[in-house]
């Protein structure tokens, strides 16, 4: 679902089943640095530090918790702006 250095962005801040603390911020950006497939697949996140269970392992954060960022919206809103820049130099030059 996710790749390594990806950003993502938290839907579910909710405690963690786990831990039972709060770690995440809804609506923040977060980088993953490392995947696993176990369950419904988890990331470790570079903005958090790590959490180590009883086993000595990590704690991943559920995919669930993260949706990808869309920056199609922003590219397409880029490009017009630069097309309506040029065709107001253009106008410029002619008048």
């Amino acid at each position: 679902m996710f790749k390594i250095g990806e950003k993502v962005v938290c839907i579910d801040d909710s405690k963690g089943r786990y831990t039972g603390k709060i770690t995440l911020v809804k609506g923040e950006i977060y980088t993953v640095i490392k995947l696993t497939n176990v369950e419904e697949g988890g990331v470790l996140l570079k903005e958090i530090e790590p959490m180590k269970n009883d086993y000595n392992s990590y704690h991943y954060y559920s995919n669930h918790r993260f949706r990808k960022i869309d920056y199609s919206f922003s590219e397409e809103l880029l490009e017009k702006i630069k097309q309506d820049f040029f065709k107001d130099k253009v106008a410029q030059a002619i008048i």
